[in-house]
């Protein structure tokens, strides 16, 4: 099962043409500037996952927003923001955050949402400690404005 699950998740990273990071208590940060606070602190910096982090992850969590000003750039850069300090959450291995693709247009295909986000964790456990964690209440409570509906899927990987 754990080689199962690392050629998948090396062949999805292939695909994208992208290294997956990881983000967690091991990563660094840019040094703070000396007027910056911690809540404008850039965010943690990612690291690139060995082979041995990737067989770790058993849980994508994938997140779909949909702004209630879906054409407003601040209400998109507020929630992008908000979305990148959940990286310092210690149980998210992995967090990448997107935008619509320019794919072709077909029956399958919903691209009606305006960010996205993946997650990875280890486990359920790692997953559940992140929705209880400060920094992800804090992350609704300061953001839930924006978004007028959000879809979660949850995937345990096989």
């Amino acid at each position: 099962m754990v080689h199962t699950r690392r050629r998948f998740l090396m062949g999805m990273g292939a695909l994208a043409g992208v290294a997956l990071p990881v983000i967690g208590q091991a990563t660094t940060t840019k040094p703070a500037t000396p007027n910056a606070t911690a809540e404008h602190a850039a965010p943690p910096q990612p690291k690139t996952l060995n082979a041995d982090a990737m067989a770790a992850i058993g849980l994508l969590h994938s997140v779909y927003f949909w702004l209630k000003n879906p054409d407003s750039a601040a209400d998109k850069a507020s929630l992008i923001a908000g979305l990148q300090r959940l990286s310092a959450i210690p149980s998210v291995r992995s967090l990448q955050i997107g935008v619509p693709a320019s794919t072709e247009q077909r029956d399958v295909v919903d691209n009606s949402f305006q960010v996205s986000e993946l997650m990875m964790f280890d486990d359920v456990a790692g997953q559940n400690a992140y929705q209880v964690h400060p920094l992800h209440q804090q992350f609704v409570a300061e953001c839930a404005h924006l978004w007028q509906r959000v879809v979660v899927f949850d995937s345990q990987l096989v």
